[in-house]
């Protein structure tokens, strides 16, 4: 409680070393659970600090603490933002990987807003990995999710742009 109010005041390094301490305390009794969600605050504010692999390194841990006790819609997030993460680093396959894996977990929860970010992400990485035929398939499908559910994405029109200029 500490931590987040911290966070909250904008105070993120004393929030960061609150989180850590709870972290530890959690893996020590054993309580995966809200290892976990440390796990995911401390994640959230390495993103925001730009600290990027620091932050794929505790959304990793977070996604191991969720596998048992199952918490598949814990496991999508963390997943999802791995992909984007990946992404972001140009470490392509690992964000196809994860990007994959949060797809089908979205699908399987219906939750269509992670599953249009998640099929964006895997039509970056598949245009940056130079796989159009994949890409193409990717944005058709981002797009179907996105109709299917009233769902409003500027990406959308960034992603078929980009497919348009691999065309030549």
């Amino acid at each position: 409680a500490e931590a987040k109010m911290l966070e909250k005041r904008n105070n993120l390094q004393m929030a960061r070393v609150r989180y850590l301490k709870a972290e530890q305390m959690f893996s020590d009794i054993g309580v995966k659970r809200k290892q976990g969600d440390v796990c995911i605050a401390i994640a959230e504010l390495d993103d925001r600090a730009e600290r990027y692999d620091s932050a794929i390194e505790w959304y990793t841990k977070a996604n191991r603490c969720f596998q048992d006790p199952p918490r598949p819609a814990d496991r999508m997030y963390c997943l999802a933002e791995l992909g984007g993460l990946h992404l972001l680093k140009g470490e392509y396959a690992e964000s196809i990987k994860s990007s994959l894996l949060a797809i089908d977990l979205a699908r399987n929860l219906g939750d269509h807003h992670q599953h249009l970010t998640s099929l964006e992400n895997l039509c970056w990485a598949q245009i940056k990995t130079n796989d159009s035929i994949g890409a193409r398939k990717t944005l058709s499908a981002a797009k179907t999710v996105a109709k299917n559910h009233g769902l409003h994405d500027n990406g959308l029109a960034r992603l078929d742009a980009e497919l348009a200029n691999t065309r030549r």
